[in-house]
């Protein structure tokens, strides 16, 4: 029992470091997408860096409308362009990226304090009853480093 425990923790740290990675300009990338709202706990985004948060919809299931990601009430700076439907405010901001199956939507964005900050990732399926939204909990962990 414990082995397997073990080596599901290490699949899990494997999949959320493969979420992210650095860009050639220094940003470090982290990407949600249909596949890590399902299965990984947690994204890592560290103090005192600007990362840019991708939401990655160019690969997904053949039954899926789309997909958004909710970030409210995050304690970062939003760097750059304000997506469409987010807000900003003094020391929180609220972020909302969507995309449509085939496409992606990012945010630069740089913490403001440390902590463990919940999203809600959402995803937009056809079944035999019409569209169906299924909200997967996705924590970010906003670290020193």
């Amino acid at each position: 029992m414990r082995r397997i425990f073990l080596v599901a923790m290490a699949a899990l740290t494997v999949g959320a470091t493969l979420a992210a990675a650095c860009g050639s300009d220094g940003t470090r990338k982290v990407v949600v997408s249909q596949r890590v709202c399902g299965n990984i706990p947690f994204l890592r985004v560290n103090l005192g860096e600007t990362s840019r948060i991708v939401l990655d919809n160019t690969d997904h299931s053949d039954d899926q409308a789309g997909m958004s990601l909710t970030m409210q009430d995050f304690p970062v700076e939003i760097v750059g362009e304000v997506p469409e439907g987010s807000s900003i405010g003094p020391s929180r901001a609220t972020i909302l990226l969507s995309a449509q199956p085939g496409n992606e939507s990012d945010v630069e964005v740089r913490p403001l304090f440390t902590g463990i900050y919940r999203a809600s990732c959402k995803v937009t399926v056809r079944d035999e009853s019409g569209l169906r939204v299924i909200d997967y909990p996705l924590d970010f962990q906003l670290t020193s480093g």
